[in-house]
């Protein structure tokens, strides 16, 4: 790429462009697997996989993702009990700031996340579809 022929010259700037916008969303799977990963994703992990290690920090991005995408699929389907749990009167403190934070989870974390990867990939596409021009 940052060769002496200069062959690689006209991709040098997009390539840089392109991973910064990976890496964000790399890291954002990543802070989001060890921030909620004690409380909620850890234990459907065990549902899920009983006899694996659920390990955030050395998790890799694509299982990331695939757990991120089953818990965004699936919150249509329990977001009505989540909002009445959530308004119960006499709901104990610790209760409640778990609650608020699944439905943080769902309705802004995991859709940030979302994204961050849906610009990368328009990213990508763009520079696929439009060629550079040239001096």
């Amino acid at each position: 790429m940052y060769d002496r022929q200069k062959s690689g010259e006209v991709f040098s700037k997009y390539v840089g462009v392109s991973l910064a916008w990976w890496h964000s969303y790399k890291w954002a799977t990543k802070k989001i697997m060890q921030a909620f990963g004690p409380d909620f994703i850890g234990p459907l992990f065990h549902h899920i996989f009983p006899l694996k290690k659920f390990a955030p920090k050395k998790s890799k991005l694509s299982s990331n993702a695939t757990i991120l995408s089953w818990i965004r699929l699936a919150y249509p389907s329990f977001r009505s009990a989540l909002e009445e749990a959530l308004s119960l009167p006499g709901i104990f403190p610790r209760a409640k700031r778990l609650l608020t934070n699944m439905q943080d989870l769902c309705q802004y974390f995991i859709p940030v996340v979302c994204f961050l990867f849906v610009l990368f990939v328009l990213k990508c596409l763009y520079f696929l579809k439009k060629p550079p021009k040239r001096n």
